[in-house]
């Protein structure tokens, strides 16, 4: 609990300067709107007026990674980074920033871009003798980073659909009909995550992998080896609703539908029992998303299925069955800001399984419940993000043997290290051509 106390206080402290960066405006990393060009011709004009802005948040301006770079030796050996600009508005500008570290280890900036032209010194002082003032700026950094005044770069958006992580923390779980909790459950868990938008087909492909989590005290033991889901944000409507109550107006109806299957997901010991294993070995459906964000990567999603199934007992607990689960659910999935900092998923289910071995062939058992969940970044390691992640769920089934608690409310908190998370870039699907 001192641990994660320490990373609640280090949350409010990490909040600020990242606020600082997103609050309003171009930023560092992020695309900027185009300047037009001055009426100078040539391509050193059109350079100048490829200029990057200043953030008001930084006193000092930076470089903009989607612009054009010079670059000149100055006379300390040292490699400066230049852009121009401002002609047109009467104020003309040129933003010089260092090309090398100014902390330790004094090298080179990293993830910046290649030099579009090297100025010798005539023409560095050629830009002077034409009004341009020169002024201290910091160089450019890419899409999702930012670059401090010492030169050293680092992201500050990230992915969470694009990571493998690894975590742990404290899951107490409670039997609702008997009213007792079990607190004392430490647990840990890891998974990977992997989502690809296609802008030209509109679509997203989401495959989640080896996602399990492990209870320390009684080995309670939830995975699936692997999911997959599709989704799709169409262009025609398909069928549209005319009115004719006073003015004439037309309603268009869109079906984004979409698609998903799971592979072999596991339970040990649910809602407590003892040498219980549950069995999901496969699992179709089809999805409407009733709401989506422009990128496909926020979504309110209705999805029907059927899967196949199997809770067995082990030892000699003797109790097994096999069936068919058809089912309903309900998801929802929100990246909460722009940065990638904030996350927020629901789900709700209902499943009535069909008993298919000989001695309860036909009977029907029922399945449900919900979950909620929220993580934030608290900080990074080395460009790798840590963050808190908390959930809350209730489930209820009445497939479990004589004693085993049909109900079971669940709260879970802990710390989750994830790698390789790229950064948070907002895309915008084109629209269609008009021919």
């Amino acid at each position: 609990m001192r641990v994660l106390a320490v990373f609640v206080a280090a949350l409010a402290f990490v909040c600020v300067p990242t606020s600082q960066v997103w609050s309003s405006g171009p930023r560092q990393g992020q695309p900027a709107e185009s300047e037009e060009n001055g009426g100078r011709g040539g391509a050193q004009e059109d350079q100048r007026e490829n200029a990057g802005v200043e953030d008001h948040n930084d006193p000092m301006p930076h470089l903009l990674w989607e612009k054009p770079v010079w670059c000149h030796e100055n006379p300390n050996g040292g490699l400066d980074r230049i852009q121009c600009g401002g002609f047109d508005r009467g104020d003309p500008v040129c933003l010089v920033a260092p090309g090398r570290l100014l902390v330790r280890p004094f090298g080179g900036l990293e993830r910046v871009q290649p030099c579009a032209r090297h100025l010798d010194d005539m023409q560095y002082l050629a830009l002077e003798t034409e009004g341009y003032r020169m002024v201290p700026a910091i160089a450019e950094a890419p899409p999702g980073w930012y670059r401090d005044r010492h030169g050293r770069v680092y992201q500050v958006t990230f992915d969470l659909l694009n990571r493998f992580y690894l975590g742990g923390g404290w899951v107490g779980s409670a039997e609702m009909s008997e009213g007792s909790w079990t607190v004392d459950r430490g647990y840990v868990e890891m998974g990977f995550s992997g989502s690809f938008l296609s802008l030209s087909r509109r679509s997203r492909h989401t495959v989640t992998a080896v996602e399990g989590r492990l209870a320390l005290a009684d080995l309670e033991t939830e995975g699936r080896l692997v999911a997959y889901d599709y989704s799709h944000l169409g262009i025609q409507p398909a069928f549209f609703i005319a009115t004719f109550f006073g003015t004439p107006r037309r309603y268009d109806v869109f079906l984004d539908l979409g698609f998903g299957v799971r592979l072999f997901g596991v339970h040990l010991n649910p809602h407590h029992g003892t040498d219980l294993l549950w069995v999901e070995y496969g699992e179709a459906h089809g999805a409407l998303d009733i709401w989506q964000s422009q990128d496909l990567y926020n979504h309110v999603r209705l999805a029907a299925g059927l899967g196949v199934e199997g809770l067995y007992g082990l030892g000699d607990v003797g109790f097994q069955g096999v069936r068919l689960a058809p089912g309903v659910q309900a998801e929802a999935r929100f990246a909460l800001d722009r940065a990638g900092h904030h996350y927020a998923n629901g789900m709700g289910y209902w499943a009535l399984p069909i008993l298919l071995d000989e001695e309860h062939l036909g009977d029907l058992a029922l399945r449900g419940g919900g979950e909620a969940s929220y993580e934030v970044i608290l900080f990074t390691i080395d460009n790798q993000p840590v963050s808190l992640h908390a959930g809350a769920s209730l489930s209820y089934r009445d497939d479990l043997p004589v004693g085993v608690d049909p109900w079971e409310a669940r709260f879970l908190a802990g710390l989750r290290f994830s790698l390789w998370a790229p950064p948070r870039v907002e895309s915008q699907l084109p629209r269609p051509s008009v021919r």
